[in-house]
């Protein structure tokens, strides 16, 4: 957040948070390491004194937990559904007893533990997600305020790549600086 930046980089003019948060989303899900992305400006500075107070951050977490949910939700249902398959081929070809229900069994035991992978799986990769990201949540940047998103690497060809995916993510402008 306070270091100076020197080139190669880009940055991308938001809004507000919540479209720096879906940008930084992309770059993440796309990527771009996490230590390469930060907010700039005076959004991300109030943000980051707040973050600093060590005020208690509940609204901050409702946030981050609603996002956690919505991701390991679909997830976890397609592990389960990709367990369950798994385990009906196994049951099919394996073969699962005299019983009709070891069969049942079988599936809803290999959907079980599809959903818990699944979910932890999307969980994990929710909360990676970097400092950048979770400041903006941060109650003390006013939601309407104008954001920059910078994304810095000495590698060049990182930073055109982050300037590609930044101008598909609603951004007013994006500038790469070169070295």
């Amino acid at each position: 957040m306070h270091a100076r930046y020197l080139p190669p980089l880009t940055l991308a003019h938001y809004n507000d948070m919540a479209s720096a948060r879906r940008a930084i989303e992309a770059l993440q899900n796309r990527g771009i390491d996490s230590r390469d992305i930060d907010l700039i400006g005076p959004a991300a500075e109030r943000a980051a004194r707040h973050a600093d107070n060590d005020v208690v951050s509940a609204g901050v977490d409702g946030g981050i937990a609603l996002h956690l949910i919505l991701r390991a939700v679909p997830w976890g249902v397609l592990g389960a559904v990709l367990g369950g398959c798994f385990g009906a081929v196994i049951a099919a070809t394996v073969g699962t007893g005299p019983l009709v229900t070891n069969f049942g069994v079988q599936v809803l035991t290999y959907g079980t533990g599809g959903l818990i992978v699944g979910a932890l799986v999307a969980a994990m990769t929710a909360i990676s997600q970097g400092e950048a990201w979770e400041l903006t949540f941060e109650p003390g940047a006013e939601r309407d305020d104008p954001v920059g998103v910078v994304v810095h690497d000495s590698d060049p060809a990182v930073v055109e790549r982050a300037a590609q995916i930044l101008r598909h993510k609603d951004a007013d402008r994006v500038e790469v600086i070169r070295a």
